[in-house]
């Protein structure tokens, strides 16, 4: 269980539904990873199948700040939550095709309740190259009203930051900018420098881009 968590038992049946808190990292940052939040035993989601119970009919704003950065083989999150006061939580769904249009559409992804103004990222794992990702980020209120708002990604190979298909001088330039040293988490913007997944940009990711390293218009050599 992650250090500083709380986990939360929506329905009552006995496992974590929901993962909140400061997560990996530290500094406000929250990590929320998909095995720890996913209910696996049922489709039950309380903001996603929620009907309004009162006459509040006017939505909060939408999170700001969105962003989708890709990654080897995944696609970085990141946004700021509204500030109003009756902000709840939110939902994420995607799909290969276009952007998810309510709450039900797509595929879901992640459901956090959460507080007013805090920062989120989430790593979304296991995907494909050459596939682009469709993300629609649901804010909901204390009435489940949602608003929504949108970033696509495309998952790259190691090393090919631009993205271009290749892996060359310039994505080699991008590395050396985003080295942090071993055991230091790297800039929110050079998430997708971290090759190995471990958190740190360091000279484990050095040696994987190096084998991929291919040359400008050239394939990649991993």
């Amino acid at each position: 269980m992650t250090s500083g968590a709380d986990a939360v038992d929506f329905n009552a049946d006995g496992d974590f539904d929901i993962l909140t808190g400061q997560g990996h990292g530290g500094g406000g940052l929250r990590y929320y990873e998909r095995d720890y939040i996913e209910n696996d035993l049922s489709d039950t989601h309380p903001l996603t199948n929620s009907i309004n119970p009162n006459d509040d009919t006017v939505p909060p704003g939408q999170v700001t700040g969105l962003i989708a950065t890709s990654g080897v083989n995944q696609n970085f999150l990141m946004w700021t939550n509204p500030t109003d006061a009756d902000f709840m939580g939110t939902v994420v769904r995607y799909s290969t095709t276009d952007y998810p249009a309510d709450p039900s559409d797509g595929t879901f992804l992640l459901e956090i309740i959460d507080t007013p103004g805090s920062g989120v990222n989430y790593v979304h794992t296991g995907l494909t190259f050459g596939i682009t990702y469709y993300y629609s980020v649901f804010a909901c209120d204390g009435s489940f009203n949602y608003t929504a708002a949108h970033a696509a990604a495309m998952p790259s190979v190691p090393g090919d930051f631009e993205p271009d298909g290749d892996v060359d001088q310039e994505d080699f330039g991008y590395l050396q900018n985003c080295f942090s040293g071993s055991g230091s988490l790297p800039t929110q913007d050079c998430q997708n420098a971290d090759l190995d997944g471990d958190l740190d940009v360091d000279l484990q990711d050095f040696l994987i881009f190096q084998g991929c390293m291919g040359g400008s218009g050239n394939t990649p050599g991993c």
